[in-house]
């Protein structure tokens, strides 16, 4: 099974095919997420994550890519049981990858997408001396 989407926008939610039931064998998907924002970034936030464990996730994994293609550099593969982790990707552009072999199934996965914009926080300061405050401080 072979499955290819693109997604612009602030947020959603992607899941392994058949989610909460078990993901077929055999599968590659693919999720494009584009912030509408090209200064933002996008966060992952997994809500469930149940995928073949394995030592070096070359199984049945999720990877995300930091941009539009598979050349473009990776985190680490995902698989195994994890619950409400949360990852920072400082990108707006990720191709997320599912891949699932002939032998195994399991329940997958839910992953949230948002993103959160640069605002004020990525100024360069060039001044000698100064006063550095977060966003809302002092509240």
């Amino acid at each position: 099974m072979q499955f290819d989407s693109d997604s612009s926008g602030n947020g959603g939610t992607i899941s392994s095919p058949g989610y909460p039931e078990k993901y077929p064998s055999n599968t590659d998907c693919r999720w494009l997420l584009v912030s509408e924002d090209p200064n933002a970034t996008l966060f992952l936030r997994i809500d469930t994550l149940q995928i073949e464990p394995d030592t070096n996730c070359k199984l049945d994994y999720l990877q995300v890519h930091l941009g539009s293609s598979t050349l473009a550099p990776a985190l680490d593969p995902l698989c195994g049981n994890i619950k409400d982790r949360v990852i920072k990707t400082n990108s707006s552009t990720l191709l997320v990858v599912f891949h699932s072999d002939p032998v195994y199934e399991d329940r997958g996965f839910s992953v949230d997408y948002f993103t959160q914009s640069a605002g004020d926080c990525k100024t360069s300061l060039t001044g000698s001396s100064g006063v550095i405050r977060s966003p809302g401080f002092p509240k």
